[in-house]
């Protein structure tokens, strides 16, 4: 089957398609970060990426980084 033989409309089906799969994977991967950010090392770098969308502002940049604050807190 050549291509100008194949209707745009099952073109345009196919590519949609791709794009809501490729958009759930992310959209997955998203939630995933998003869960687990607390337990993660990168909790602010993940923070400021994942939630701009929360009306809370960022850490200040002085703050210490919650990883190393654990691991001297012994």
């Amino acid at each position: 089957m050549t291509a100008s033989s194949v209707p745009a409309s099952t073109v345009n089906r196919i590519t949609a398609t791709a794009t809501i799969s490729d958009f759930m994977r992310n959209r997955n991967l998203y939630f995933h970060l998003r869960e687990s950010h607390h337990r993660h090392h990168h909790d602010g770098f993940l923070r400021s990426c994942l939630h701009r969308e929360e009306s809370s502002p960022p850490p200040p940049l002085a703050q210490p980084h919650p990883f190393h604050r654990v691991g001297v807190e012994i």
